[in-house]
Parts: C-alpha cells; sequence; structure tokens
C-alpha cells in the first residue's frame, strides 16, 4: 500500500514525517506528521513519536 501511495521511497531514506500526510489519508489511526492529529477525527490515532519509536524498533531511521 504503502508503494501505491507513493510514500515507500521516503520511508526508506528516513523521511517518515514526509510520508505521514499522504500515508495518513489511506490509515485514521496515523497522525498526519510530528505534532499534528489525524485526518479524521475523531478517530483514535497513534501519536508520531510514538509511530516513529515504533518504526525505529523496527529496524528504521526515521526523523
Amino acid at each position: 500500500m504503502l508503494r501505491t501511495i507513493g510514500v515507500i521511497d521516503k520511508i526508506k531514506v528516513g523521511d517518515v514525517a514526509g510520508a505521514m500526510p499522504k500515508a495518513a489519508l489511506k490509515w485514521a489511526a496515523l497522525p498526519e506528521g510530528p505534532g499534528l492529529a489525524n485526518h479524521y477525527p475523531p478517530q483514535p490515532y497513534v501519536e508520531y513519536s510514538e509511530f516513529l519509536a515504533s518504526c525505529r524498533a523496527a529496524g528504521g531511521t526515521g526523523k
């Protein structure tokens, strides 16, 4: 899915924040970026810092 929406390359180079606005349109539980809510309130979402920590724990290098 990340490939089909055109954000996989940003994620691979560590630009997670740059990928979030577009990814958040597909996944309601994702924030649109650092300090931002999700695109579909009042849907619950994970905070950006928590999402980034999960990415790093999985081996990513996101900023």
